[in-house]
């Protein structure tokens, strides 16, 4: 698929990222309507397919995840992390991150693999999840 980019326009975004989208959205709103916004990977779509947020969480409780730590899957960097913190009710570091995979990521490519994050130079066992981790029983929660 070949675009044709035009060649002038009165406002130029760069980056299809959650701000980039806000602020043409914005602009449209108002009445700009000579606007282009630049993505780095022009085939989005096919891109999204291939990549798939995830969430983290330490089976050690004691290191911490900030941002930017690897994400290996079965010895394999898939990503990194983009947020962590510590989840005190889980007692253990949580983090989100985007994995990528050349054949598409999936809920069973995802929760299939063997997990590790590389914190100091040391590679941390971790657990994907579909979903944010919890304590759903509360059994963590102390008064």
């Amino acid at each position: 698929m070949t675009t044709t980019l035009p060649t002038q326009a009165r406002i130029v975004i760069i980056g299809g990222g959650i701000v980039g989208c806000s602020t043409a959205y914005h602009l449209s709103k108002i009445g700009c309507s000579d606007v282009l916004l630049l993505e780095r990977k022009a085939q989005l779509r096919q891109n999204q397919e291939m990549t798939n947020l995830a969430k983290y969480a330490l089976d050690d409780p004691e290191p911490m995840l900030y941002a930017n730590e690897p994400v290996f899957r079965n010895d394999e960097v898939v990503g990194h992390i983009r947020s962590g913190a510590y989840g005190h009710f889980l007692g253990c570091a949580v983090g989100m991150g985007y994995v990528h995979n050349a054949q598409g990521v999936s809920d069973g490519w995802l929760t299939s693999g063997i997990y590790e994050i590389m914190i100091e130079g040391r590679k941390v066992p971790a657990k994907a999840c579909l979903r944010s981790p919890y304590d759903p029983k509360n059994g963590r929660s102390k008064m």
